[in-house]
């Protein structure tokens, strides 16, 4: 279920109001923001604003959709897919299955000569894993463009590369990072899911 159902499910009536009109109330209040988020002030540099629902309190107070989008509509969470990939390892760290200190569990790095054997999930949760990739969006030929658009498995491809600094000591912004974890959260769901089949 996406995050914008769940939201409007906890919608509540207020003094005698009921969620619709309050809801409606909120989102005229807030019908400028809405306009300028979906407006297209330079044709040359096009926004393409699909999606815009603002919550408050964990309730939805506005929302707008593109021609052609509804809020059934799946979209790319793009960056902010990191927040929930965040969110699920610090689950799988209080329910014992992960340990954001340790080596992270990427096959391709279990080699005894390989030096990314050492980078800890805490590094690549803070982008500090050392490993090369160039992350120029507007680069056709880019480690981001490749992964995301020209290979189908981007953890994979994100695991294969290379070091070019020490683990934890340099940042760099990387969404290969992120693609790695993902990557790591479904082996060990789906051995953790496998284990409790068996069991």
């Amino acid at each position: 279920m996406c995050a914008r159902i769940i939201a409007a499910k906890q919608r509540t009536s207020v003094a005698g109001h009921s969620p619709s009109a309050l809801l409606s109330d909120v989102n005229h209040a807030l019908d400028p923001v809405l306009e300028r988020a979906f407006a297209e002030r330079d044709p040359k540099r096009p926004r393409r604003t699909r999606a815009v629902v603002i919550v408050q309190n964990g309730r939805i107070v506005a929302e707008r959709y593109a021609p052609g989008f509804t809020p059934e509509t799946p979209l790319i969470g793009w960056s902010m897919t990191k927040t929930v990939i965040n969110a699920l390892v610090g689950i799988l760290v209080k329910d014992g299955r992960l340990a954001v200190n340790r080596p992270a569990p990427v096959p391709e790095w279990q080699s005894a000569d390989d030096p990314r054997g050492s980078i800890t999930l805490d590094q690549l949760l803070r982008m500090s894993s050392g490993l090369e990739f160039d992350e120029s969006a507007w680069n056709p030929v880019s480690d981001v463009t490749v992964m995301l658009l020209g290979r189908p498995d981007a953890g994979l491809y994100a695991a294969r590369k290379s070091l070019a600094a020490a683990p934890g000591t340099v940042w760099r912004y990387s969404s290969g990072t992120t693609n790695i974890i993902s990557r790591a959260l479904r082996t060990v769901i789906r051995s953790s899911t496998m284990a409790r089949m068996s069991g």
